[in-house]
């Protein structure tokens, strides 16, 4: 199984975040036959858009699977139910979205 080194993991966001600006704005370099050709994997799939590209990125930058989100949301919680009790937070939002939290780890529990 290939296993990226820092130098291939820095050419692949470089190359995701040239082709999201692209798509972004309108370049016809996008709409080539070779480049359509690898988005669809031939066809195969649908290619992403810009935000689900900058998503991608964004998970490969973190390097966090699944099981790690849920880890650093179980670490994370607490501190979002003690906001609950801040003057600075509006009453109701930080307890709405503490419940969601913890929907979220027992899920995938």
């Amino acid at each position: 199984m290939f296993k990226p080194d820092k130098q291939d993991v820095a050419t692949i966001l470089a190359a995701l975040r040239c082709y999201q600006r692209d798509l972004q704005a309108g370049h016809p370099s996008v709409n080539t036959a070779d480049i359509v050709e690898i988005a669809t994997d031939g066809g195969e799939v649908e290619a992403m858009t810009p935000k689900q590209i900058d998503f991608l990125c964004e998970q490969i930058n973190c390097g966090a699977g699944e099981h790690d989100l849920v880890d650093l949301l179980a670490i994370a919680l607490p501190y979002v139910e003690d906001a609950v009790l801040s003057p600075a937070f509006k009453r109701g939002a930080v307890k709405r979205v503490a419940a969601e939290i913890r929907a979220a780890i027992e899920a995938h529990s």
